[in-house]
Formats: C-alpha cells, sequence, structure tokens
C-alpha cells in the first residue's frame, strides 16, 4: 500500500511543532522543580498507623512556607493542614490534594491526625511560618539565610551550615547544630547571631541547645528559664535557672544555677570509662543532682543527689562532709535486680588509697522475681578517728567509691580491678 505524500508530512513547518513542545514543557511546573507537600499513612507489622506530614523545598527555588489547620468544610470535612508555597509551585503527594499552583491541603488518613511536621528547607534564603500550629515541628534548615517561625508545639531546628533566625514560639524548643566541626558557643539569653563560623542563628523563645555530636570545646549558657543544654567533651555548660538539665562529654565542667539542676556526664556518644578526662560538677544552693559521675570526676558543692555510672544495681547518694557526730556521712540508695548483689561502700580522704573514713557491706535479700526490682536506704557512719581527721583538714577532698562483689582484700579496702561498681570525688570547704 502507497502512503500519499501528504500524510506523512505535517502540515505545519516542523519547528513550528517543537517550538509549542517546548513553550508547553516550560509552562507546565516540572516535579523536579516543585516544593512538595506530603502526607501518608505507616503502620507496622500489627496494623498499628500512625499519619505523617512533611513539606519538602525544591533547590530550584525560594521557599516561602506556612503550614496552618484547615477547619472542616463541606469540602474538607474531617479539617487537616493547608500549606502553601508562595515562593514557587507546589506539588500534592499522598494524601495532600492540590487547591493550586502554591497551595495544597493534606487531609488525615488511615492513621488519624499526625503527631509531628517534618520540614526540609532549601538551600536558599527560605522562610517558614507554622506559628498557628500546635503540633510539634523538625525544620531542616538550608546553607541560606532562614527564619523560622514555629507555633505552640514542641520544635526542633537542624542547622548544619548556613545562617537562621529561629522564634520557637511558646512550646518547649530546640537547635541541634548537626555535627558541628569548629567549637559551639551559644547564650540562651542572647539574641544576636551566634554559633560557629559555620552555621549561626538568631534565637528567641528557645530554651534547648544540642551540640553532642561535635568534636567539643563548646561553650552553652542557659537562659532564665529551664533550659536543656547538651555539649561534646572538653566544653563548659552553665545553667541559670530552676529545672536546668545540664549534659556534657568528658572532661567538662558543668555549672548548677540558683534552682535545682539535673546535670550528667553521658553526653559523649563513645561513652565514659576509667581513662575519660576529668569532668567537674558543680552544684548550686538548689537540690541539684550529678548523674553519671567516675572516680576521676570531681564535684563540688552540696548537691542533694549524687548518680555514679551504673553497674549491676542502681545507686545514688548524697554527701554530708562535716557531719556532727554520730550523723551518717554518707546516705545512699541501692537497688538490685540480680542474685549477684553484694555490695560495698568505701570513704576515702585525699585518693583512692588515702586515709579510711568509712565503708560498709550493704546486706541485700536474694533477687526475687516476683518481687521485681528493690531499693534500700542505707546510713554509713564514719569509722572511729575519722571525725577528728576530719576536723583538722580545712578542705576536704572525699573519694566515695563501692564494689558489686565483697572485698577480697578487706584489711585494706582498696579499689580491686573488675570489681568497682562507683565511684567518685566531692571536694567541700
Amino acid at each position: 500500500m502507497i502512503v500519499p505524500l501528504r500524510f506523512l508530512v505535517p502540515s505545519r513547518p516542523w519547528w513550528v511543532l517543537v517550538l509549542a513542545g517546548v513553550v508547553w514543557m516550560l509552562a507546565w511546573p516540572s516535579a523536579s522543580v516543585a516544593s512538595r507537600a506530603i502526607g501518608g499513612t505507616d503502620c507496622d507489622k500489627y496494623g498499628n498507623c500512625q499519619d505523617s506530614l512533611a513539606f519538602v523545598g525544591s533547590g530550584a527555588q525560594l521557599n516561602d512556607v506556612s503550614v496552618a489547620p484547615q477547619p472542616s468544610s463541606a469540602v474538607y470535612p474531617t479539617g487537616g493542614y493547608r500549606v502553601s508555597d508562595t515562593g514557587g509551585p507546589l506539588r500534592a503527594v499522598g494524601s495532600c490534594r492540590s487547591v493550586d499552583a502554591h497551595t495544597a491541603v493534606c487531609v488525615p488518613g488511615q492513621g488519624g491526625t499526625p503527631t509531628r511536621l517534618s520540614v526540609s528547607l532549601s538551600d536558599n534564603n527560605d522562610r517558614l511560618d507554622t506559628h498557628a500550629l500546635s503540633l510539634p515541628t523538625d525544620v531542616r534548615a538550608g546553607r541560606g539565610h532562614d527564619v523560622v517561625i514555629t507555633g505552640s508545639g514542641s520544635d526542633t531546628l537542624f542547622l548544619k551550615t548556613g545562617h537562621a533566625v529561629f522564634d520557637g514560639g511558646p512550646g518547649k524548643n530546640t537547635v541541634i547544630f548537626h555535627r558541628p566541626f569548629e567549637p559551639v558557643r551559644v547564650d540562651l539569653a542572647s539574641g544576636r547571631p551566634q554559633g560557629n563560623a559555620q552555621a549561626q542563628v538568631s534565637l528567641r523563645n528557645v530554651q534547648g541547645v544540642d551540640v553532642s555530636r561535635g568534636k567539643g570545646h563548646d561553650t552553652l549558657l542557659g537562659s532564665p528559664r529551664a533550659s536543656y543544654l547538651s555539649a561534646g567533651p572538653h566544653s563548659l555548660v552553665v545553667g541559670r535557672s530552676t529545672g536546668d538539665e545540664l549534659y556534657a562529654g568528658p572532661g567538662s565542667r558543668v555549672i548548677a544555677g540558683p534552682g535545682h539542676a539535673n546535670m550528667s556526664g553521658t553526653a559523649d556518644p563513645f561513652g565514659r570509662g576509667p581513662l575519660s578526662p576529668r569532668s567537674t560538677f558543680i552544684c548550686g544552693p538548689g537540690q541539684d543532682e550529678a548523674n553519671a559521675v567516675l572516680v576521676q570526676d570531681l564535684v563540688l558543692g552540696p548537691c542533694a543527689r549524687i548518680g555514679p555510672e551504673i553497674g549491676l544495681g542502681f545507686w545514688y547518694y548524697g554527701l554530708m562532709p562535716r557531719p556532727a557526730p554520730g550523723r551518717p556521712f554518707i546516705k545512699l540508695v541501692y537497688g538490685c535486680e540480680s542474685s549477684d548483689c553484694r555490695p560495698t561502700v568505701v570513704a576515702r580522704l585525699g585518693s583512692t588509697r588515702g586515709p579510711l573514713l568509712a565503708y560498709r557491706h550493704l546486706h541485700f535479700p536474694p533477687f526475687n522475681a516476683k518481687r521485681g526490682f528493690v531499693t534500700r536506704r542505707y546510713a554509713i557512719r564514719l569509722l572511729p578517728g575519722a571525725q577528728a581527721l576530719l576536723r583538722r583538714r580545712k578542705h576536704l577532698h572525699v573519694v566515695v567509691y563501692g564494689h558489686e562483689a565483697p572485698y577480697r582484700n578487706s584489711s585494706g579496702h582498696l579499689i580491686h580491678p573488675g570489681l568497682t561498681g562507683f565511684a567518685t570525688i566531692i571536694s567541700s570547704p
């Protein structure tokens, strides 16, 4: 069969058709260029489902994003969340539905209302506003100069490089410096740009800073509100309020504020051990706690509770450096859920081989699976002559340590390798 030539050659010039196709493709927003509003449902193997909500910015455009509740209506009877990006086109994915080129509404799915909002901004100078939300929000800032305003949830800003302004709103909010290469300095009471040369942020209504994934040598200062501060090794962490949570890696100095503070030396991601550098915990006038304390660490001031590194059992204690005659020198709480708990507690002056001040073998009932974990309180008093020894010292340097097994060298009561359950040094005026 011979086809006439007029059916093989377009009636219009070929370049006209090609140009029309190019214009059509440029006019239609590309999926790779557009930002995305994503609604989904995650289910475990037991059929328990939870909805998720996310915004992913496009690097090809400046993101000017807002997320707000979507009231119930005839169109959206279950309500949801309205996501808009006036900086460029927005593509709806999953349970989100496009309203126009810049707006989408994400409705609840099988898992019900989302528990968090996840936002990833581009590397441009982006802006995010979720002030109308009570939904906790996680924001990953880009390398540009971003402005982030969040609502009443517990919100988190992740910052690796670039600059940001973060107003967390009325919730309990935290900024996390992701693996900083240089030391970070942040004062939560200051609104000026701070951080390091790699990443800087101006903070408002933010109570927490986490730089524990860095190389250390950080300086973190709290605010008049209860603060969460977590630094790397060889850092300075200072609380300024009541209810502070202060964490730092080995070799750090942690100082409590005027109110109750919980201090800990467990921020080091690689753990701490006998060879870790000495950390110093300074308790203030409040009912402060120092936890995860090792034998080489120094605890200063009137701590209400000292929690050593955990061995087989659970320990915490308070030390009365200059007790009245007949009064306890150490008040101890110990609990164990093993049949191997036969601890002994020892206190020495100056070092682990200094003069013996006090010791006690703790009698603990055999482990009972039905009874489970049980704690008991113990009072440990000074040995004869120790009171006069303490009285002659203007400054006390007391070492308290324990073994979770009976001593084999009971006459000396020295630390036996492999048996030390906890140890700490307490200095007192």
